[in-house]
């Protein structure tokens, strides 16, 4: 079975949750568990982030070559 990679949306919403169980009293042991599982979503949400902005400028550069040969050639 494959391990779907999480969408940057759970991965939010859980960071979320596990920041709303922190603001409550909880053992000291499972707050370390919920900041080190927070640590790893925030690092995976950064990654997708990274990524989604790469896709952006690929998409951006690709746009303005296709702008530049189109204004290049004659209208008529």
């Amino acid at each position: 079975m494959t391990k779907k990679k999480p969408v940057f949306e759970e991965s939010l919403a859980e960071l979320e949750k596990l920041v709303q169980k922190l603001e409550g009293e909880i053992p000291l042991a499972d707050a370390i568990a919920a900041f080190e599982k927070g640590q790893a979503l925030i690092s995976q949400c950064e990654t997708q982030l990274q990524e989604a902005e790469q896709s952006v400028k690929q998409l951006v550069h690709s746009g303005s070559e296709d702008l530049e040969e189109f204004s290049e050639e004659p209208f008529f």
